[in-house]
């Protein structure tokens, strides 16, 4: 049996952690508390089980005899700086030992002989653990319980319970502000109408009609649930028209909002680079949680808005309803809403076009409940010719009464279920009208081939 002091072994998670005793140090050959080299031995045998995957059997390899990837067992002991040097020769040794089966008479990494040395690379996916309770958290969603379902709220609060503290791989926070003097002040949002008759009605009182709907009369959403209030916006009219997905002969109303007040956002899109803190220990296994999570984080922007088919769309749209309604309500304080790319889409610029949902407390819109904006207008008649020229007819004074054809309602149902400060209003100069003459389509081509 070997010792090595804890001077020696130079990995700070083990001088804390492994077993000590008094002995003579196999390498300084002081009197010092030690830890049998064997132990360490077997603790980098975890780490590199879990954090690391060996390369030297690679088809690349193996058929081709091209070089490994990676490094070969001494330098990465090394870069993982366990020991002094003059121990590494003796701790791969001891790792031998550990991966020699003594029934089978193998080795664990398949080397045929004592020259052999197995390499090794940093494995580009821990997260499957997570990835594992996210699926049973979906199931049990689907086929167990959804309002109070404690599977979820332990998977969600594993996942996102912290996601205020992370940041990107060039130290940019995932939790972003929006609003006021920030880069985001402005949103879009389309709505699709199939008789002008329609259209023109939202066109009077667009801050109701054109911006969040009304509690209990909303279709469900991506983020939300049927009836519950959820406003869909984008940063372009181009991306915010293709969200709505509207048919050739339809017509498209787009109208600005602004935002009035700070909001907190999830940026998905940042997901796929959230690092975990500089400094930590591959030793600790709070290390390989915190792996484990950021890489299932990798995955979960994609999980969260990769297309659905409108039949399976309540199927579907019910674990990330879950997930709007966890982030929302977080005691570590509310999310107000996500950014997310554009699936419609694919071909946008991700920094310039992309979707923004604010949740139910988040989307109460200045004068959505108060008085319509005026009388509209979507055609010019003259002589017999007509021609679109949609107009709003305001009432010359705050005090006028409402323009004819509308009533004077000023106790319509507030999008904002806890009357919580209003976050958008609608800027009246940015609303248009677009009739959808064409559709271009993005595919991919598969011939179908018939065999005999």
């Amino acid at each position: 049996m070997r010792y090595i002091c804890l001077e020696c072994l130079k990995e700070p998670y083990l001088r804390q952690t492994l077993k000590t005793e008094q002995q003579v140090c196999d390498y300084c050959e002081m009197d010092r508390p030690c830890a049998a080299l064997f132990d360490v031995a077997y603790e980098c045998d975890r780490v590199l089980d879990t954090h690391f995957e060996p390369t030297h059997l690679d088809d690349a390899v193996v058929i081709y005899e091209r070089d490994p990837a990676g490094a070969p067992l001494e330098e990465t002991l090394g870069d993982l700086n366990v020991v002094r040097s003059e121990a590494i020769d003796d701790l791969v040794e001891d790792l031998n030992f550990l991966w020699f089966d003594r029934d089978s008479m193998e080795n664990k990494y398949s080397l045929e002989d004592e020259a052999e040395v197995p390499w090794f690379r940093l494995r580009a996916d821990l997260g499957e653990p997570v990835s594992s309770a996210w699926h049973q958290m979906s199931k049990s969603l689907q086929q167990e319980a959804r309002y109070v379902n404690p599977t979820a709220m332990r998977v969600l609060g594993t996942v996102l319970g912290n996601i205020d503290a992370d940041d990107t791989d060039d130290g940019q926070p995932v939790v972003i502000v929006a609003g006021p003097g920030t880069g985001l002040t402005t949103l879009f949002r389309a709505r699709v109408f199939q008789l002008e008759q329609h259209l023109t009605e939202a066109l009077g009182h667009p801050a109701r009609l054109l911006g969040t709907p009304a509690p209990g009369i909303g279709q469900a959403g991506r983020m939300n649930a049927k009836g519950q209030p959820a406003f869909y916006g984008a940063t372009t009219v181009d991306v915010a028209m293709a969200e709505v997905r509207p048919p050739v002969g339809a017509w498209v109303a787009t109208a600005a909002f602004e935002l009035v007040r700070p909001v907190r956002l999830l940026d998905l899109r940042s997901l796929e680079r959230v690092r975990i803190p500089a400094g930590l220990s591959y030793f600790d296994p709070t290390t390989t949680a915190m792996a484990q999570r950021r890489d299932f984080l990798k995955t979960l922007s994609s999980r969260l808005v990769q297309p659905v088919m409108p039949d399976l769309q309540e199927r579907d749209y019910l674990v990330t309803q879950v997930i709007a309604d966890y982030l929302a309500t977080r005691e570590k304080g509310p999310i107000d809403g996500i950014i997310y790319p554009s699936v419609q889409r694919p071909d946008a610029d991700c920094a310039e076009g992309f979707n923004v949902a604010l949740f139910a407390h988040a989307s109460g819109v200045v004068g959505a409940s108060g008085k319509p904006l005026g009388k509209a207008y979507l055609r010019e008649h003259e002589e017999g010719d007509t021609w679109i020229d949609p107009q709003i007819m305001e009432p010359r004074s705050a005090t006028a009464p409402a323009a004819e054809g509308f009533d004077d309602v000023v106790d319509l149902p507030s999008a904002r279920p806890d009357h919580s400060p209003e976050t958008l209003k609608l800027v009246k100069d940015m609303i248009a009208i677009h009739e959808i003459t064409g559709i271009e389509i993005s595919r991919r081509d598969h011939q179908v081939r018939v065999h005999s």
